[in-house]
């Protein structure tokens, strides 16, 4: 997979992304003018950075060319359902919600936001 056009464009443009994002990061804050920065520090750090993008991509080739691996198993397929569902269940229960968020009761979920905002002491809901 890794011998496709396909996927050298996307790892390509992934490499280049992370480059521009690493070289801004190893800026620093204690970089005010253009001459401040740690040229050969900064670079060397995006470089490095660069690499390991690019061995990523390589470890996970179908990904990067755009061919997720699809799920058939109508187990794995459940089991990554309940999951989902479970971690959804999780996330509401810190803003207070409970089962009455099965259904997607637009009023439930009114009254969940207005339980939520007087939890967190804001006066305003949206």
């Amino acid at each position: 997979m890794i011998w496709t056009v396909a996927f050298w464009q996307g790892a390509g443009e992934r490499a280049i992304k992370t480059f521009a994002q690493a070289l801004v990061g190893a800026f620093g804050a204690n970089a005010v003018g253009i001459m401040d920065v740690d040229w050969q520090g900064a670079l060397s750090l995006a470089a490095l950075v660069t690499l390991a993008s690019i061995l990523t991509s390589i470890g996970n080739a179908d990904f990067v060319t755009g061919k997720a691996p699809e799920v058939r198993d109508p187990e794995v397929i459940a089991e990554i359902a309940d999951d989902e569902a479970a971690k959804a269940r999780f996330q509401l229960s810190f803003l207070g919600v409970g089962d009455e968020m099965a259904g997607v009761d637009p009023e439930a979920v009114e009254a969940a936001a207005r339980r939520a905002a007087a939890a967190s002491g804001s006066s305003s809901t949206t």
